[in-house]
């Protein structure tokens, strides 16, 4: 499952949607993300063609409520995961920002006070403010995004002694 994401992800470079690059730069989700809500979606659809198509033996004890379960499952993780493929991530030499379906967030690398790596794996840059950008290792080429956090603000990061 990870070969065909990663040359789509590598289609998405070579093709220019994604340009990873440490003064200028911009990228998405990787494609794994939208691979999981369109086979989420197909295996929602199949179950339901197959249930109502075919029915559901009831004589088994809690064979529909199994099947509605998988139903709903496969299609609630459809839609939940749906908007993540929306995300993108720009930056320069002046600032980072995030966009996504519901918001957006930027911080200018002069007023970032913070960049640390939180529990869950995902990095976060901060500002004075409180505003946040954020990336995990789902964004494609999000190690060249730390690499611009550290280019622009080098005081941030411990040194290497």
């Amino acid at each position: 499952m990870t070969l065909v994401p990663r040359l789509v992800d590598r289609l998405l470079i070579s093709a220019g949607v994604v340009k990873l690059g440490l003064e200028r730069g911009h990228t998405i989700n990787s494609s794994v993300t939208a691979l999981i809500v369109l086979l989420s979606g197909i295996f929602a659809f199949g179950m339901w063609t197959i249930g109502t198509t075919f029915g559901i033996n009831a004589a088994i004890p809690n064979n529909v409520l199994a099947w509605v379960g998988l139903v709903v499952a496969f299609a609630v993780s459809s839609i939940v995961l749906s908007p993540f493929i929306f995300h993108s991530w720009h930056w320069d030499e002046w600032e980072l920002r995030w966009r996504g379906l519901f918001g957006e967030s930027e911080v200018q690398w002069k007023n970032v006070t913070r960049v640390n790596r939180t529990r869950d794996g995902s990095w976060v840059v901060e500002d004075h403010r409180g505003k946040r950008v954020r990336w995990s290792d789902h964004t494609i080429g999000g190690m060249v995004i730390l690499r611009a956090a550290y280019a622009a603000r080098p005081d941030l990061f411990p040194d290497d002694e």
